[in-house]
């Protein structure tokens, strides 16, 4: 491998300074790498079996209709796809490109991790209003949490996501990374908890 101290995030195709979340990995070691990939394909296998018990052991029950496990099922399958696209898009970026700067495939890897991550996490925080909801309100939790207010929820999630991770694809395009970054928190503290707060606490 070449000298990774002499490296920088400068994308040879795209002919510009190609800032992501990865941009430090030119300077790793060789063994810092491949212990990495290991890392990442051990966390994957365990995300992929989990997480398929999971959904089988959902589909072959009759609780999805209930929302606490439609939420944990929903978890279950960002979680997959976290481990299929993202972390499978990480192995291939450390192991193919170690020394250089493809920009293609760090702002690919960049966007589904932060998609699928912020995705997954979005969903905890809806189990825990579940939970929530179910202490606080004891005879009108079926009020509150219904079957179309978590679906409006999720889809909430899913935009929220999508913006949250192309926010981090921009700010590389445009060369204001770290401005992103900030932009990125401030809609996850401002915008995502108002949105579930209002849903599940206002009256119907």
């Amino acid at each position: 491998m070449a000298d990774r101290n002499n490296s920088s995030s400068f994308d040879v195709k795209h002919g510009h300074i190609c800032e992501t979340s990865y941009t430090g990995k030119n300077e790793l070691s060789e063994q810092q790498i491949y212990g990495l990939v290991a890392f990442d394909i051990t966390v994957l296998l365990i995300n992929l079996v989990l997480n398929t018990l999971v959904i089988v052991y959902m589909l072959g029950s009759k609780n999805l209709n209930k929302v606490g496990f439609k939420l944990i099922f929903c978890l279950s399958v960002s979680d997959i796809c976290l481990a299929l696209i993202a972390q499978t898009l990480f192995a291939i970026m450390l192991i193919k490109y170690p020394d250089t700067t493809n920009c293609d495939i760090e702002l690919s890897v960049q966007f589904f991790a932060i998609l699928f991550t912020h995705t997954s996490g979005y969903i905890i925080a809806l189990i825990g209003f579940d939970r929530y909801a179910r202490i606080r309100y004891l005879t009108r939790y079926a009020e509150k949490f219904t079957h179309k207010r978590v679906n409006i929820a999720l889809i909430i999630v899913c935009v929220l996501s999508i913006l949250q991770a192309s926010l981090y694809v921009v700010g590389t395009e445009y060369n204001f990374f770290k401005g992103g970054k900030r932009i990125a928190v401030i809609i996850d503290v401002l915008i995502a908890l108002s949105v579930f707060f209002f849903l599940f606490t206002r009256n119907s």
